[in-house]
């Protein structure tokens, strides 16, 4: 029996620190990305490259806070996976709901959803936007679980949305539960969303102290066809 998809409200009180942690780690990132872009005296960031750092220097972020999460509330644990072309994952198991987050660029062109970009022609994007959970797998205390639909915890999927302009200022993140997606923008479909940063915190910038050349020269990894075709269409 298919289980109702979680509301907003009950979503964010489940995921009160891993949501803090991702978006955290974001600010922190676009902060960096920028000082590295103004270093070189760019003041529009390339937009090809651009996402790709970004998502780099929030894996490094989320990375070095996993090692922090014993000090985290035991109620809301929370895993990091790396994916191909630098995507992001996070997964937070909360009583019988296995959430998923995976964080993405926004899309300009989407804001009444919560800017949530297409999947693409990806099938596996297009069944995370479309909660098919069984054909997933997750990582829980070092083994990898297939769940099936007679055992294993209900798996939501969501997307953590990040909004910039073009001088890559944060406008907003947005957490959104997707329902459908494809190669197109008027394809996507969600259950809800909900708006969780509003532009950049208070003095973000000025807080910021680290060197732009601390990311100078960067292993973005190699990408195979199909992760880079994926990619292109997120953004």
């Amino acid at each position: 029996m298919e289980l109702p998809i979680p509301d907003a409200d009950q979503t964010l009180q489940d995921l009160s620190t891993t949501i803090k942690v991702a978006v955290d780690s974001t600010v922190d990132a676009l902060q960096e990305a920028r000082a590295y872009f103004a270093g070189r005296r760019e003041e529009v960031p390339d937009s090809k490259f651009a996402p790709g750092l970004v998502r780099y220097l929030i894996k490094g972020h989320l990375s070095q806070r996993e090692h922090r999460a014993v000090e985290m509330s035991e109620d809301d644990p929370y895993t990091f996976e790396a994916l191909s072309n630098n995507g992001l994952l996070l997964s937070a198991l909360v009583g019988e709901i296995l959430y998923r987050i995976r964080i993405l660029k926004g899309d300009s062109d989407n804001p009444d959803s919560g800017y949530l970009p297409p999947p693409g022609s990806s099938g596996r994007k297009q069944d995370f936007y479309a909660q098919k959970s069984v054909q997933l797998s997750f990582f829980l205390d070092g083994m990898v679980v297939k769940p099936t639909e007679e055992e294993g915890p209900q798996i939501v999927n969501l997307v953590l949305a990040w909004h910039v302009n073009r001088v890559y200022e944060l406008q907003g993140i947005w957490l959104v539960c997707p329902k459908s997606g494809g190669t197109t923008l008027t394809s996507t479909s969600i259950h809800w969303f909900e708006q969780i940063q509003d532009g950049e915190p208070e003095s973000a910038w000025d807080a910021y102290k680290g060197p732009a050349d601390d990311v100078d020269d960067l292993d973005l990894g190699d990408d195979d066809a199909a992760a880079a075709q994926d990619d292109r269409v997120a953004k």
